[in-house]
């Protein structure tokens, strides 16, 4: 198996797998029902891993890198400040989010049987 990325939201790896499992790729995410349990632990982690077979780790990729980028839509300024408020007074950090792919060659990412 060979990591393509990371996800850290629950919709990021919900719809990164669908798009892969879609294209006929089989994409595994190890991670997932810990991150979506956990969330917090999501990044301690470094997120979940995506992954799929060696054989299909270039045309997966590609995929991936075709598609546009995931739009996180944001509250407006005054709802920005009370969220922010919020998170200072209780020290919790907002949750991550986003899909991360791997920049570097695909071999260098193999994961042993």
């Amino acid at each position: 198996m060979v990591r393509l990325g990371y996800a850290y939201g629950a919709s990021d790896v919900a719809l990164t797998m669908a798009v892969l499992q879609a294209s006929g790729f089989m994409v595994r995410c190890e991670d997932r029902a810990m991150g979506l349990t956990l969330t917090d632990w999501t990044t301690a982690i470094g997120g979940m891993a995506i992954t799929v077979p060696d054989d299909q780790a270039e045309d997966a990729a590609a995929v991936l890198a075709d598609l546009p980028p995931m739009v996180h839509h944001r509250p407006e300024a005054l709802a920005c400040v009370i969220i922010l408020l919020i998170f200072l007074f209780s020290g919790a950090p907002p949750p991550a989010k986003g899909v991360y792919l791997r920049r570097t060659n695909p071999a260098d990412s193999v994961i042993p049987a």
